[in-house]
């Protein structure tokens, strides 16, 4: 059997998509934490609101996805190769749950560490770890 090797292309992709990601996983950490108080909306601050978000969301988002990159690319290079040797010596191993699973819990575990057990960091680095995870596996050839 000839060893896997991990897609270049997909690690990429995935190292890009770890700003957005956690992004992401913020909002819904934050929207699940607070989903019992409504959101004031009052029509005289809508224009502040539209400025903002014309003018500071693609800011705050190219920057998250330039920062995501540069520190997600080792940990999802690493973990894919890890993952592919694991999944040549046990065929469960190579499930996408199973990556979904390994890449959630390895981002997540250290911050629920550093957190002193408070949820609100864990999730969006879970979040994001299982979508990195998940778009490493991706055109792994494990048939060949």
């Amino acid at each position: 059997m000839r060893p896997r090797s991990v897609n270049m292309a997909s690690v990429g992709l995935a190292s890009i998509a770890a700003g957005p990601a956690f992004l992401l996983g913020l909002a819904l950490t934050a929207s699940a934490q607070y989903a019992a108080k409504p959101i004031p909306f009052d029509a005289r601050t809508l224009p502040d609101f539209l400025a903002m978000a014309v003018g500071l969301a693609p800011t705050v988002g190219l920057a998250f996805c330039i920062v995501g990159t540069i520190i997600a690319f080792p940990l999802a290079m690493t973990g894919a190769v890890l993952l592919a040797w694991l999944g040549e010596r046990n065929v469960g191993a190579r499930l996408p749950a199973f990556w979904a699973l390994i890449g959630a819990l390895s981002a997540g575990i250290p911050m629920l560490a550093f957190s002193g057990g408070w949820m609100g960091w864990f999730l969006p680095f879970a979040f994001t770890g299982a979508v990195v995870a998940s778009i490493c596996r991706r055109r792994i050839d494990w048939e060949a």
